[in-house]
């Protein structure tokens, strides 16, 4: 048996209304029709039908027409849909028990006046098998490709609007596909399934989140680290950053299982992140372990902060961002003239000689530097007596030790200088 849902939308210039009826029917294996305008006489194997007129008078007539003639006469039907009943299995149920996160996916295809409607009960029935329930419809002049979600507590509900191409094929947000690749649109709805209307954020930019939730994950990084973190433990110290709960950090198992492997005793955080934003602050203290931290858009809807070894990626969240401004601008303490002499001094002795002085705080990237083989606490240097500036200082400490000097602001743009190693093909700055 299967259950026939007929909708009848009745539409006038004084109003509109709906008449619904439903109907049982045996043996009716076909889940979906499509009726372009000026179609012509239609024998259908059920009663069951959803019509749209233009005038309110002669909807009741074309209703009593198809109950009691089973037959459709012209008009300006647009689509109708069967919805499987007691005795028949459904590939589409929304009411089915879905795994904890997942979204209720619907599908509709739009189709234009040069004969892409042909082609609709094919797809129709392919996107059947693959579970999905699909509405056809004739594209209206607001009409555009897209997924919109809907949310209502944990319930989410995504509808996917695509396009039924001339040539056979549909053009949906991801690109354009063919029957011959139904196995790619399967992966990509799937996808849409799991982490909602913008799919899975793997190989997206800015790492698969929207303008909107960047901004937010943004805002929520701003605010500056009140506690104290050098001579802490890592784990101490991202308490003490505390980051925002709306942005729950994660280790995944494989990260902790590096952490162990690289470091298998607990070494002290080297650099005072109070007075940083969280963000910036974050990044720092995971560089030093070799590790970094992205913003993960989870299956849920919620962003987590993923921590991942940067052996493993580049693409995490950056240790400060470049400015705006020219440099004198952004920290002109950094370009006064002074006198500076130094005889075989130890070169964080002297980077933190800077920072004092300048105000401007000096952070060295610990795991980078160690990678290339350069034991920093046992640098020295000399510097003759001369007037000079804390910059062209840091220069010469760069490049006599191959090693890279960069001004950075944080998210609060708040500057600080930036000792990493010499990476091949790049200059000093």
């Amino acid at each position: 048996m299967t259950t026939i849902i007929v909708r009848l939308h009745c539409q006038g210039n004084i109003g509109h209304f709906c008449l619904y009826f439903v109907r049982t029917v045996e043996n009716f294996d076909c889940d979906y029709f499509l009726f372009p305008p000026m179609m012509t006489l239609f024998q259908l194997p059920s009663k069951g039908l959803l019509m749209f007129f233009r005038s309110r008078f002669t909807a009741p007539l074309f209703l009593l027409i198809a109950l009691l003639f089973n037959q459709l006469p012209q008009l300006g039907a647009q689509s109708y849909r069967v919805l499987p009943g007691v005795g028949k299995a459904s590939s589409g149920n929304r009411f089915e028990k879905k795994p904890a996160g997942n979204a209720e996916v619907n599908i509709e295809l739009l189709y234009g006046p040069r004969g892409a409607a042909l082609h609709a009960q094919t797809w129709s029935q392919a996107l059947g098998e693959l579970g999905y329930s699909v509405r056809i419809r004739q594209r209206l002049g607001v009409d555009k490709i897209e997924n919109r979600e809907r949310k209502l507590g944990t319930f989410r509900s995504v509808t996917v609007i695509g396009s039924l191409e001339p040539d056979g094929s549909v053009q949906f947000s991801k690109g354009r596909f063919r029957r011959s690749n139904i196995a790619q649109l399967k992966d990509w709805l799937k996808s849409i399934e799991r982490f909602g209307a913008q799919g899975s954020p793997e190989g997206q930019p800015a790492w698969g989140l929207s303008q909107q939730q960047y901004e937010r994950v943004q805002t929520s990084l701003t605010p500056i680290v009140t506690q104290t973190t050098k001579g802490k433990s890592l784990q101490l110290a991202l308490d003490a950053i505390d980051v925002p709960r709306e942005l729950e950090m994660e280790f995944p198992a494989a990260t902790l299982q590096w952490l162990k492997k690289e470091f298998p005793r607990e070494i002290p955080v080297a650099t005072e992140m109070k007075g940083f934003s969280k963000g910036t602050a974050l990044a720092i203290v995971l560089n030093q372990y070799g590790l970094g931290f992205h913003p993960q858009r989870m299956p849920g809807g919620a962003i987590n902060l993923w921590v991942v070894p940067l052996e493993q990626t580049i693409d995490v969240w950056p240790v400060g961002r470049p400015f705006i401004r020219s440099n004198q601008q952004t920290a002109p303490a950094l370009y006064k003239l002074v006198p500076i002499a130094l005889n075989d001094q130890k070169v964080v002795d002297v980077l933190h000689a800077i920072e004092v002085k300048t105000k401007v705080p000096v952070c060295i990237d610990y795991f980078r530097i160690a990678l290339k083989g350069i034991d920093i606490d046992a640098l020295r240097i000399t510097y003759p007596e001369k007037r000079t500036t804390w910059s062209l200082l840091l220069n010469s400490i760069a490049i006599r030790n191959k090693l890279s000097r960069k001004l950075r602001i944080d998210e609060n743009g708040r500057p600080f200088v930036w000792i990493t190693a010499l990476q091949p093909g790049r200059g000093i700055r």
